[in-house]
């Protein structure tokens, strides 16, 4: 058997029901006797609210093929390859 001290047992009673008064409140009535203002949820816990993200990629593709420029103009001068410039072009 479990024996807890009177100040635990107190404590885990006064959190039960601390909780309890927090979640009744939260239960749909037409009478409101106990308190007037409940805890009100915001729309994303109602389910009201959808966002929508776009992220623009072309830069992001442009950066990616820059980075790929500088390695391949130094495979080209390690094998002794002639080349003018490297440029790029957008669709």
């Amino acid at each position: 058997m479990l024996n807890f001290s009177k100040i635990k047992t107190l404590t885990i009673y006064t959190i039960f029901i601390f909780i309890s008064f927090f979640s009744f409140l939260n239960i749909p009535s037409d009478k409101e006797f106990f308190l007037e203002k409940k805890i009100n949820l915001g729309l994303d816990l109602q389910g009201g609210s959808y966002l929508l993200l776009e992220i623009d990629t072309k830069p992001l593709i442009k950066e990616r093929i820059q980075e790929k420029v500088i390695p391949i103009k130094k495979l080209l001068r390690e094998n002794n390859l002639n080349f003018d410039s490297f440029k790029i072009f957008e669709d």
